[in-house]
């Protein structure tokens, strides 16, 4: 297994352990996708192609990326899912090296 399904799993894991000793505290997982390419910001998650109008701000929370799609998952199925989905969506193009080379790094 890679290093992403990993992380999942444990996240996921994570949240039932301390769910299963009865805490109050209610967790809510969200994904989004993104890459940037060219200077620009695309959601992976917006199959839309042109779909250009995200902005990075900065707010109480940290950094966000104004405009992206945010799945609300509930399992590690369902954020891998959503990487999957993502995934087909991002950009490519072929190199010296490999003429199907993925330009982004995720």
């Amino acid at each position: 297994l890679g290093i992403v399904p990993r992380v999942v799993e444990h996240v996921f894991t994570t949240i039932e352990e301390t769910m299963s000793k009865g805490s109050d505290v209610r967790y809510e997982v969200k994904v989004q996708f993104l890459e940037i390419y060219n200077d620009s910001i695309n959601d992976l998650l917006n199959p839309q192609e042109g779909k250009s109008d995200l902005s990075i701000r900065e707010t109480k929370g940290g950094i966000s990326v104004l405009g992206a799609i945010e799945e609300a998952v509930k399992c590690p199925e369902d954020m891998l899912d959503s990487l999957d989905r993502g995934t087909a969506c991002r950009v490519t193009g072929s190199t010296a090296m490999n003429a199907t080379s993925s330009r982004s790094h995720a």
